[in-house]
């Protein structure tokens, strides 16, 4: 069975309260270069956010972050103008089925000119369908296979192909949530 992650809550969490505003470029490119490109490592996104500028958060900006049970998060914010990018990753471990799993994620968070637009950037870049069983307003997940071969959507499968799939690091969690003029893109990737 796959482990059923509290990202998408945590990510929530952060849209309602994100503080600055952003492009809808800014919030997208920077879930791409440091999130995706890093497969949600935090050490990765954070050291490649630092080389490129980004500094770390005052206990003030980021009084908004709140993630249970995260073991290490570091948050950074890069501003130009009116425009701050938030970027945030961490990582945890989380137990389902007696199978402990360790979860690195990796966010962009802030107001946008357009949350819809870039919501739906997301959901062409991703290419496979959300997940059906959620239902809650502004909040769109897609549970998702990427390996050599591309994406493709993540269901119907037993519990030794799934354990194949983490073990191999392939399993990947997309969370896009808006409310308003705020969007979050958290990319969330479980492993064996």
């Amino acid at each position: 069975m796959l482990p059923t992650l509290a990202a998408g809550m945590m990510t929530a969490s952060l849209v309602v309260s994100a503080p600055h505003a952003m492009t809808p470029e800014g919030v997208f490119g920077s879930f791409q270069r440091y999130c995706v490109a890093n497969q949600a490592d935090a050490s990765s996104a954070i050291t490649q956010a630092d080389a490129h500028g980004w500094r770390i958060a005052s206990d003030a900006a980021v009084a908004w972050v709140r993630v249970p049970n995260i073991e290490r998060m570091a948050v950074r914010v890069r501003s130009a103008g009116s425009v701050t990018n938030i970027l945030a990753a961490g990582d945890r471990a989380v137990t389902t089925g007696g199978q402990t799993y360790r979860v690195s994620f990796c966010l962009t968070a802030a107001k946008a000119a357009d949350a819809g637009a870039v919501a739906a950037a997301v959901a062409n870049w991703v290419g496979v369908r959300p997940v059906p069983s959620d239902t809650r307003p502004g909040f769109v997940a897609y549970n998702y296979v990427e390996d050599e071969s591309g994406r493709r959507s993540l269901t119907g499968l037993d519990n030794q192909s799934a354990r194949q799939l983490l073990s191999a690091g392939v399993v990947r969690y997309l969370f896009v949530i808006t409310s308003g003029d705020r969007i979050a893109i958290a990319l969330s990737v479980p492993k064996l």
